[in-house]
């Protein structure tokens, strides 16, 4: 009965300690590992090796849809700033597609260095879990009725742009462009009325 135990113990110890190799074989890769992707330019490559291995996944796959999009005719969406209204980019917080088609091809290069600082900085203050959902902290107190429903508004108009935004992102990237400029179009036969009486 006491070899039995002993055994038994022997089994936990060791199974104990593959786990915990494997833990630390996982943290290794997922801090150190290098992904190679030769379609990738080398300076915006050795930016991309700065992240976490599962990150440097993300970023490689849309770097590399970017040309998924030229063989659909598309050009730069033509970005401005490093940031973008797209499904993608809102959830994970680093360069989408949309980005990196502005940066190679466009009239912006977007991804300075200073950029890059920033995505890496996001990183470096929330870990791992910015990437997995990403929702509101702060919570403003309001001194009175008239600013709470001020911020109930402003919210409001902000979820509106969200949507139509992320709407014609997913129109724009079916390739339709017919169908993105006709969205495009309703949109100000909706909006120009409005403007017109509240603006003016």
């Amino acid at each position: 009965m006491l070899l039995f135990k002993i055994g038994a113990c022997k089994k936990i110890i060791n199974l104990d300690n593959k786990k915990n190799q494997d833990a630390q074989r996982a943290e290794y890769n997922f801090r150190t590992r290098k992904l190679s992707v030769a379609a990738v330019d080398d300076a915006v490559l050795t930016e991309i090796h700065k992240f976490p291995f599962p990150i440097q996944r993300l970023l490689a796959d849309e770097a590399l849809a970017v040309l998924a999009r030229l063989e659909k005719g598309k050009g730069p969406p033509g970005l401005i700033e490093a940031e973008c209204h797209c499904r993608f980019f809102q959830h994970y917080l680093i360069p989408c597609r949309h980005i990196f088609h502005e940066h190679f091809y466009g009239i912006t290069k977007l991804l300075t260095d200073h950029a890059w600082q920033q995505f890496r900085d996001i990183f470096a203050e929330a870990g791992y879990s910015v990437y997995e959902r990403r929702e509101m902290v702060e919570i403003p107190e309001f001194e009175t009725e008239e600013q709470r429903q001020a911020e109930n508004l402003r919210l409001e108009m902000n979820e509106l742009t969200e949507r139509f935004c992320d709407s014609f992102w997913r129109i724009l990237d079916d390739g339709d462009h017919t169908r993105t400029s006709e969205f495009l179009q309703q949109i100000r036969r909706s909006i120009d009325p409005v403007l017109d009486s509240f603006c003016h």
